[in-house]
């Protein structure tokens, strides 16, 4: 998902993109104006513009949050259900994407492309669950802290 600054965006579908249930394209909020209207880049006109004015605005949609920092994941990894009764698999984590609000997402390797991938939803496809560092290994866990009550 794309982010914003705002954490919004404008969701855009055209009644053929409903129809064939396609996604249609969202657009990041800038900023909202004083009457609370999501402001949208007008590239044409070269100004911010509400995004309900535009063709084909469906709704505002929450977006992620953009990242302000990324910090290296060593020793964490991520097990993957598989389908068809197939056994699970376990990726490297390369790293941890900090988002503006303080939340971190899990960054997996792609192997072939030599890139990092950050899972953006809660509940990534088949993904079953984060695995910290092994005890002795070189790698040290995040401490989250105490509990909070």
């Amino acid at each position: 998902m794309a982010s914003s600054p705002t954490g919004w965006l404008a969701r855009f579908q055209t009644a053929e993109e409903r129809k064939t249930k396609q996604p249609g394209r969202l657009v990041p909020v800038t900023r909202w104006d004083e009457n609370g209207l999501a402001l949208i880049v007008d590239e044409a006109a070269g100004r911010l513009v509400p995004a309900r004015e535009f063709d084909h605005f469906v709704a505002l949609v929450p977006g992620d949050r953009p990242v302000v920092a990324a910090l290296p994941a060593a020793g964490w990894r991520a097990v993957y259900a598989q389908d068809d009764g197939q056994p699970d698999y376990v990726e490297d984590l390369v790293g941890w994407a900090v988002h503006d609000n303080g939340y971190a997402t899990p960054i997996m390797a792609d192997p072939e492309l030599m890139i990092g991938e950050p899972l953006t939803t809660p509940s990534p496809v088949n993904a079953v669950r984060l695995l910290p560092p092994e005890p002795g290994s070189h790698a040290h866990p995040v401490n989250p802290g105490p509990p909070v009550n």
